[in-house]
């Protein structure tokens, strides 16, 4: 049989008993199948919680390569490669703001050329330096995180839906069990193999 208790207030998982009859070496395999059982869902979840973690990284990835991507320009401007660290940013502006600075040219289309590129360099260097889009991946990086641990903390109970799927997968194992006992023709194997299914009804 199968007692379902509901979760009391403040959070409390829900919890589910069986009792289980018959006798002790049916009663044995009954638990050793349900046992089991749980133990294969509980390799599913975690195997899922890797995927998904897997997933929340590779999305990370792809926001962090659209950002390198948007900024291209900004990147080619400093003559940096694409995705350099801010720091190798920073001494590539130094060097290019030094090189390009107006007062290191004469007066004429020189020093309004070099104008116009101290400009550009400026212009990359700010917006390379810019916290928004970096903002951006780190919102979705801390988001995924929270939604991680959200999910850890709810499979620290089982559910009732979970419970409900190992009842009905101990049936269909102990009816296996049973129809290859039949095919055997082994009648006492049959007759506890009909028992245990029938009271894990």
């Amino acid at each position: 049989g199968e007692d379902g208790g509901g979760g009391a207030a403040g959070g409390v998982p829900k919890m589910t008993t069986f009792m289980l009859f018959g006798s002790e070496e049916e009663r044995t395999v009954a638990k050793r199948m349900i046992h089991d059982l749980f133990d294969r869902a509980e390799a599913e979840k975690k195997e899922k919680r890797e995927k998904d973690r897997e997933w929340q990284k590779k999305k990370k990835e792809r926001e962090r390569q659209i950002y390198h991507l948007r900024h291209r320009a900004d990147y080619d401007c400093l003559e940096v490669a694409l995705g350099a660290s801010k720091d190798e940013c920073k001494k590539a502006y130094r060097k290019l703001a030094v090189r390009w600075h107006p007062d290191k040219h004469p007066e004429g289309p020189q020093r309004d050329a070099a104008s116009k590129r101290f400009l550009d360099i400026q212009q990359a260097y700010n917006s390379l330096m810019s916290t928004d889009e970096e903002a951006t991946v780190e919102a979705l990086t801390a988001a995924a995180q929270k939604q991680a641990k959200k999910e850890a903390a709810a499979d620290g109970g089982v559910d009732v839906d979970a419970v409900q799927k190992s009842v009905m997968a101990a049936r269909e194992a102990a009816m296996k069990f049973a129809n290859e006992a039949k095919k055997k023709a082994d009648a006492a194997a049959m007759a506890a193999a009909r028992e245990a299914y029938n009271r894990l009804g």
